[in-house]
């Protein structure tokens, strides 16, 4: 399908908005894997500044009023980039809204408008709840539901109508999507909990293949690792039974090989952080590559 300049300008908008998204994610990522989640413990300033530079020049103040927690620049910067990106993504994520509405769309327009609006509340909770679990795992979901919905909208421009095989494959495929964010939001609840390594070596827990799951963290970890093993066999049999349908069933297989090969890197390096921000970088691009086989399948707009 040719595009007129309108709606290919709207396509690329969109696109490069799931790329800002993307990349907000792992920026996430590495922010808490670097400890700096609460490098600002206030929201949306940081000590009550716009800027590291401005909170710099204010330190004895800032140090006597935190005494808890005082100014780390380091730290504070990298929470403030993520702060600035995330930033210029509900920017985007407006003009895209805009761009709906103007099409007829004016539902996915106001979702995306809320999606976007409930994501900075959780930002904002993150902080002001100081990193509790289920703030923290449900700003991840958040954030790949929003990229995730750019995507999706991004593929509707020219997208054309399935096969009827494709069409029976859409359900296992749905099916696939929501086991897919469950095992995110378990990936979260580990990591919220600090519970990666609460289970050493792999596959085996602790040199056992069934570990005791009286310890939390344990159940938490051992519950994250039977997910991946479950998205194993429905991913990859989805990519097997897709594989004439789209290119995108391949890149589903190669992402899931590889996501599960970093998760168990994640564990035999002690959560170095490149790996853990790679494991979670992967999540949103197997995330990717389903929404695409999903969108492939159903031949659709929402």
């Amino acid at each position: 399908m040719k595009l007129d300049a309108s709606s290919a300008f709207h396509r690329g908008l969109l696109a490069f908005t799931a790329l800002v998204a993307f990349c907000v994610v792992a920026l996430g990522a590495w922010v808490r894997l670097n400890a700096a989640g609460l490098g600002c413990p206030d929201w949306p300033a940081c000590y009550g500044h716009l800027s590291v530079a401005g909170a710099a020049r204010d330190a004895a103040r800032i140090d006597a009023l935190y005494p808890q927690q005082p100014l780390i620049p380091a730290r504070a910067a990298l929470e403030m980039l993520h702060r600035y990106l995330a930033g210029t993504l509900g920017l985007l994520v407006m003009a895209c809204a805009f761009g709906l509405w103007r099409r007829g769309r004016g539902t996915m327009a106001a979702i995306l408008v809320l999606l976007v609006v409930f994501q900075a509340l959780l930002g904002m909770w993150t902080v002001t709840r100081r990193l509790a679990p289920l703030t923290v795992t449900g700003h991840l979901l958040g954030g790949m539901s929003l990229l995730a919905l750019l995507w999706w909208l991004a593929l509707d421009a020219g997208a054309a109508a399935p096969s009827r095989t494709r069409r029976r494959l859409f359900p296992l495929a749905a099916a696939a999507l929501a086991l897919l964010f469950a095992q995110i939001a378990l990936g979260a609840w580990t990591s919220s909990h600090h519970a990666g390594l609460a289970c050493l070596g792999f596959p085996t827990c602790d040199g056992h293949w069934w570990p005791d799951l009286s310890f939390g963290p344990v159940a938490i970890q051992w519950s994250h690792r039977l997910g991946a093993l479950t998205l194993l066999i429905v991913l990859g049999g989805l990519a097997i039974l897709s594989q004439g349908a789209s290119r995108a069933a391949q890149a589903v297989g190669l992402l899931l090989v590889l996501q599960i090969a970093l998760g168990a890197a994640n564990v035999l390096s002690g959560l170095t952080p490149e790996i853990s921000v790679a494991h979670t970088a992967g999540a949103a691009l197997l995330l990717l590559a389903l929404v695409t086989l999903v969108h492939r399948l159903k031949g659709a707009s929402l």
